[in-house]
Parts: C-alpha cells; structure tokens; sequence
C-alpha cells in the first residue's frame, strides 16, 4: 500500500504540478507545503541541502528518475549531501522520516 501511494504521490507531480507535498505517514491527506522550503536543490554544487534539523539522521533519501526507476537511496546523515554520481535529467526526491515524507521534484542541469 505504501508503495502505491508514493506511485500516486509522483504520478500527481508530473500531472499537477506540485513542487513539494507532506505526507504524514499516518493518514492520506495531502497538504501543498510550498511556503517553507524543508529541503532543495542546489545547482551551484550539485547538492541536496536539508534545512529541518528533524530530518538529519532520522530519514532516507530516494530520488526516482522520471520514469518511476529508483536511482539513489541515501541515509540523511548531513545537511548537505552531493548527487555528483546522478546524470542530467529530471528527478523526484522523497526524503522520508518519522511521520513525514516531504517529495520535490528537481532539474538537474
């Protein structure tokens, strides 16, 4: 079931245009949280940076091409983490932790 609902959660980005989503784990309601950035894409680096201190060391980071394929799986154990090793393209990124899972969607040029 979980599964499914991240398959709907990254189907409504592509068709809707959401930027960013949280999710409580415990329910289905889905809130638009565009007005504080938790978490973005950094190009000057090519990095992931956190700005919610909950999520260091208590999340992992997917990042799922365009396609729905998972590309990277990584433990959040800084605030800032390179994706030097992804190629160009469009990206989702679910950060998940407890209760939470924020999902952006991201350009990496």
């Amino acid at each position: 079931m979980k599964q499914f609902l991240t398959l709907c959660i990254l189907c409504s980005i592509f068709m809707f245009g959401h930027s960013q989503m949280y999710i409580p784990n415990s329910s289905f309601n889905v809130e638009n949280n565009s007005s504080e950035e938790q978490f973005y894409y950094n190009s000057d680096d090519n990095s992931i940076v956190i700005k919610e201190e909950k999520l260091i060391n208590n999340s992992i980071c997917f990042i799922y091409s365009i396609t729905g394929q998972l590309v990277l799986k990584k433990r959040v154990d800084y605030s800032i983490f390179t994706l030097n090793e992804i190629k160009k393209g469009i990206y989702i990124v679910s950060i998940q932790g407890y209760n939470i899972n924020l999902v952006k969607k991201i350009l990496i040029p």
